[in-house]
C-alpha cells in the first residue's frame, strides 16, 4: 500500500510540474516573443520527458495496473509481476501477449495451446533456459516472438507450428549451440536475432530452411569460423550482421547469398581479406569493415 501511495504521489508531482511548465511557456511567448524561443525549447524537451513518463512509467509497477487486458485491442499485459510461470487466465481471444520482466523459467508444451489467435508474443527479460518441442504447436498465426534476454543456451528443433512467424528474437541469450536443421519449420521467417550470444561458429545446415529470411543478426558473439556452405539456403537474405566477433581473417564463404545487399563486418580484429573473398556477392551495395586492422585489401 505504501508503494502504491508513493507511486500516486509521484504521478501528482509530475502532473503539477507539467502544468507549471505550460503556464510558464505561455507567459514567455506572450511577453517576450522571439527572445523566449530558447527557453521554450528546453521546456518542450522537458514536457516530452513528462509525456514519456505518463504513457509508460505511470504503470512501471505492474502490480497496480488495473487494465492488464485491453479487450478493444486484444492486448494482454502482465509485466513486472515476478511471475515464475505463464499465467493460465489469458483470454483465448488475446492477439498480443506481453509477459516481460518476470521470472518465467520454462514454456511447457500445450500451455499456450488456447492462444490460436495470438500474433505477437513477448517473453523479454525472463529466466527461460529451455524450450521444448510442442510449445508452439497451436500458434499458427503468430508473427513475432521475442525471447531476448533470457537464459537459453542452445537452439533445437522446437519451432513446430509457427507457420506464419516473421520475426524471431533470440538476442542477449548465452546461446552457444544451434542444432542442424533447427529452423527447418520456419519457412516464412524474415528476421532472426542472435546478437550478443556465445556462438563461436556458423556451421553448414544450422540455418537450413530459412529461404525467406531477409535480415539476420550475429553481432556481438564469439564467431571465429564460418563453415563452407553455412549460408547455402539464405537465397533471400539482404542484410547480414557479423560485427563485433572474432573473424580475424575471412575467405569466400558467402555462397548462397545471392540477394545480399548489406554486410556488416566491423570490429572483428580482422587483419586479412583473402583475394576473391567477396566475388560471389554480385548485388552487394554496402560493406562495413571499420574498426579492423586490415593491411591487405586484395580481397576487395
Amino acid at each position: 500500500m505504501m508503494t502504491q501511495q508513493f507511486t500516486l504521489s509521484l504521478g501528482k508531482v509530475w502532473f503539477e510540474t507539467k502544468n507549471l511548465c505550460l503556464r510558464k511557456m505561455k507567459y514567455l511567448l506572450q511577453t517576450v516573443g522571439n527572445e523566449s524561443l530558447g527557453f521554450c525549447f528546453y521546456f518542450a524537451a522537458f514536457l516530452l520527458l513528462v509525456q514519456i513518463y505518463e504513457t509508460d512509467a505511470a504503470c512501471t509497477n505492474r502490480h497496480y495496473c488495473r487494465n492488464e487486458y485491453d479487450p478493444n485491442n486484444k492486448v494482454f499485459t502482465r509485466n513486472y509481476w515476478g511471475l515464475t510461470e505463464v499465467p493460465t487466465d489469458i483470454p483465448t481471444e488475446a492477439q498480443r501477449l506481453y509477459l516481460e520482466n518476470n521470472a518465467i523459467t520454462s514454456l511447457p508444451p500445450g500451455l499456450l495451446g488456447h492462444l490460436d489467435q495470438c500474433i505477437w508474443l513477448s517473453f523479454l527479460y525472463n529466466h527461460i533456459s529451455r524450450i521444448e518441442l510442442g510449445t508452439f504447436d497451436f500458434l499458427g498465426d503468430l508473427e513475432e516472438l521475442d525471447l531476448c534476454r533470457n537464459r537459453i543456451i542452445r537452439i533445437d528443433r522446437v519451432w513446430r507450428g509457427l507457420d506464419n512467424l516473421k520475426v524471431l528474437k533470440l538476442g542477449y541469450n548465452p546461446i552457444s549451440f544451434i542444432e542442424l536443421g533447427a529452423f527447418d519449420s520456419l519457412n516464412n521467417l524474415e528476421e532472426l536475432h542472435f546478437d550478443a550470444g556465445n556462438i563461436s561458429s556458423i556451421e553448414r545446415g544450422s540455418l537450413r530452411g530459412l529461404g525467406n529470411l531477409k535480415t539476420i543478426f550475429f553481432c556481438w558473439n564469439q564467431i571465429s569460423q564460418i563453415g563452407q556452405g553455412a549460408f547455402d539456403s539464405l537465397n533471400s537474405l539482404e542484410v547480414l550482421h557479423l560485427s563485433s566477433n572474432k573473424l580475424h581473417s575471412i575467405g569466400p564463404v558467402w555462397r548462397g547469398l545471392n540477394s545480399l545487399k548489406v554486410l556488416y563486418l566491423f570490429s572483428n580484429g580482422m587483419t586479412l581479406v583473402e583475394e576473391g573473398t567477396f566475388d560471389s556477392l554480385t548485388v552487394l551495395e554496402t560493406l562495413h569493415l571499420g574498426g579492423n586492422q586490415i593491411s591487405n585489401i586484395s580481397g576487395l
